[in-house]
């Protein structure tokens, strides 16, 4: 696969940048240059052999921070891992000292360091490039579908773009195929398919993997579905699933949010009588299976975000926008419950100081960016973004959260990061789409653009390919695709 193919050579792939003080070794005589030789020769053996350390470190186990290094009386030694996608970390190895004539010098390294696990457990769907600038976003393309509305998500894996919508009649398609050209700079239609031709049935949200999309539907007795997608121009309903408990009679047991992680999709429902959350084993697509019995959480589930054990829930809770629930085991009630309710976990949520819902959502390592729906009657300026801390899954810190200035009555709809940026779906037709610089967590802000950011649309879901943004819009153009103009701000 071409996402598995570049991982592998970016694994190769080391950026050396070596920072000496060394304009002024002249005035100092050879003995001088001679120590500083010394001194540099050892400082680059001892940061190669620390960020060797580190890259074995984080291969080892992709989730855990590689070891510290302390140094010594002499050199100073530190590394640090960013998370430029969840499969792609930079790893950062510093070495500093203090030469003759008290001068500090010092080294930084700079690796690139992939996992195909990663790649593999999230279906190919990962891109593994850190973005541009992002200074001077604009609309590369866009396209409406057969003058139907009511767009509610969208995948893209490979240039190959996925929408669901959620139309308002019956016969109308609610699945949609296109190619992405950037050569030809068009949107490719490929193939539509309508799940429900009797009733008025349409997807809420879709989860692409390898040849197969995963819906979750607005359907009483099928919340969930595969698409066989092998072939692009004819995508197939190969199978279908009624959500384990979920009473078809109650409120809301339509699908709602959907993803998929290592051979399981993850399913939210909003609340409604029995869980609200469910595992589903798609080992083999034809033949999907729910894993327990689902959990009970008596609350929406807006959000849906897995890495390694754990699920991170946005949910409509007001002391828990976000829940995190363990899903080593989903059939162990005794790890598999309520992020609330277990004692000893009673901490594994983040309770935001206002009661907003929460809605879009992104983990990368240990940083979790979450984001609020603002409500009709909300008048005040609650926060909106939060960034929080989650090493430490007992005890969820913020560290920086911010006001979008969105109007009542907008929701969150998806959150991408991207190395130090962090790009917002709205549901809002004013400002359907903000980019936030999260590269300090404890000081984020609006990040500087030399154009406004507005495509005048009521955004619906939000993905990245390359270095393009596709989103999906309820209103105007269902697909539009973003792009960093080349050219820099005056």
């Amino acid at each position: 696969m071409k996402g598995i193919a570049t991982i592998e050579i970016l694994i190769a792939l080391a950026l050396g940048v070596v920072m000496l003080t060394g304009a002024t070794l002249v005035s100092f005589g050879g003995q001088t240059a001679g120590l500083d030789t010394g001194l540099d020769n050892h400082g680059l053996f001892r940061a190669g052999t620390q960020i060797s350390d580190a890259v074995a470190s984080t291969t080892a186990d992709w989730f855990a921070d590689p070891l510290p290094w302390g140094g010594d009386l002499f050199y100073s030694q530190g590394n640090t891992v960013t998370g430029i996608s969840p499969c792609i970390n930079s790893i950062t190895a510093t070495t500093t000292w203090t030469s003759e004539k008290s001068r500090g010098l010092g080294i930084l390294f700079e690796t690139f360091v992939g996992s195909t696990e990663a790649v593999d457990a999230l279906g190919g769907d990962c891109d593994p490039f850190p973005p541009g600038e992002w200074d001077d976003p604009a609309s590369l393309v866009s396209v409406n579908i057969n003058g139907q509305s009511d767009a509610t998500d969208i995948d893209v894996n490979d240039y190959m773009v996925y929408l669901t919508t959620n139309p308002n009649a019956p016969n109308k398609d609610d699945f949609f195929v296109y190619e992405f050209d950037p050569v030809a700079v068009a949107l490719i239609p490929q193939g539509v398919l309508d799940v429900d031709t009797s009733e008025d049935e349409g997807l809420m949200a879709v989860d692409v993997a390898g040849s197969y999309a995963f819906v979750a539907a607005a359907s009483t007795t099928a919340q969930f579905q595969v698409i066989d997608v092998s072939d692009p121009f004819d995508p197939e309903r190969v199978a279908s699933l009624q959500l384990e408990d979920v009473d078809s009679s109650g409120s809301f047991p339509e699908g709602w949010s959907i993803y998929y992680y290592n051979d399981r999709v993850y399913v939210g429902t909003r609340e409604t009588a029995g869980p609200e959350f469910h595992v589903i084993d798609v080992g083999n697509p034809l033949s999907p299976f729910e894993v327990g019995n689902g959990l009970e959480l008596t609350t929406s589930v807006y959000g849906i975000f897995v890495s390694g054990s754990y699920a991170y829930l946005a949910t409509s809770d007001n002391d828990s926008e976000l829940c995190i629930v363990n899903i080593s085991d989903p059939t162990d009630t005794d790890i598999f419950e309520d992020c609330e309710d277990v004692a000893g976990a009673a901490n594994m949520k983040y309770n935001s100081a206002s009661d907003q819902n929460g809605g879009g959502m992104y983990v990368l390592g240990d940083r979790v960016y979450l984001g609020l729906s603002r409500g009709q009657f909300d008048t005040a300026s609650p926060h909106d973004f939060y960034v929080l801390n989650a090493a430490d899954l007992a005890n969820i810190t913020l560290l920086d959260s911010a006001d979008l200035g969105i109007n009542g009555n907008t929701t969150n709809e998806g959150i991408i990061v991207r190395g130090g940026l962090a790009f917002i779906a709205l549901d809002d037709p004013n400002t359907g789409l903000q980019i936030w610089d999260i590269s300090n967590p404890v000081d984020i802000e609006l990040h500087s653009t030399c154009t406004a950011i507005n495509f005048s649309e009521n955004t619906t879901g939000i993905d990245m390919d390359g270095d393009y943004l596709f989103t999906s819009n309820g209103s105007n153009a269902e697909i539009r695709v973003i792009y960093d103009q080349p050219s820099t701000c005056p």
